[in-house]
């Protein structure tokens, strides 16, 4: 983050559009990949208290995915999967 910023300060970022863009695919990857791994410690491992979890998770999925053009496909399947 510190060099990120220290690009963004020096003017050697091109378009922090696209960063933004970027970062937000990341952060939904790894939100999806959140929601998969509670799903299985709920019911492979038996620990439902993940579940009371998955409800912000989900938001956070809603919410990166509403962010991001270009991923119909995606927001589709957030929208009828990840109703918590």
């Amino acid at each position: 983050v510190e060099r990120f910023y220290a690009r963004q300060r020096a003017g050697r970022l091109d378009d922090l559009g696209a960063t933004h863009a970027a970062f937000a695919r990341l952060a939904l990857q790894r939100v999806l990949k959140v929601v998969g791994r509670f799903n299985y410690l709920i019911e492979v491992k038996g620990k439902p208290a993940y579940r009371e979890m998955l409800p912000q998770v989900a938001a956070t999925a809603r919410e990166l995915v509403g962010e991001i053009d270009g991923l119909p496909a995606t927001a589709a399947i957030v929208a009828k999967s990840l109703r918590v």
